[in-house]
């Protein structure tokens, strides 16, 4: 009998969205009662190829990092080819308001 291998490589969004589909499946039901409000995070964010322990320090400064629009494939925004560790930041502010609530991101 004959086996035939082939590298099967498969693309990073197919990935994102296993993966998106393991941890939604795993996740407890959501009672309406504790449902509250969603704030959208979609949009333009910041976006740094490499890793860097620095980077996790809220005061970085990440002045001249990329923009990049979320959710969109990085692939298609300027860094095509590049397979490695990338950085995203954002800030969102949330009302006053919020502060007696639980807060899941």
């Amino acid at each position: 009998m004959i086996h035939i291998f082939r590298n099967v490589r498969v693309p990073a969004q197919v990935l994102s969205c296993l993966l998106t589909l393991v941890v939604a499946a795993s996740a407890p039901p959501l009672n309406a009662q504790e449902w509250r409000e969603a704030l959208s995070l979609n949009g333009l964010w910041k976006f740094e190829i490499g890793d860097d322990p620095k980077y996790a320090d809220p005061n970085f400064d990440d002045s001249g990092w990329e923009k990049i629009r979320v959710p969109r494939e990085w692939e298609r925004q300027g860094f095509p080819g590049y397979d490695g560790y990338a950085w995203y930041r954002t800030i969102f502010r949330t009302p006053p308001a919020a502060q007696e609530y639980q807060l899941y991101l």
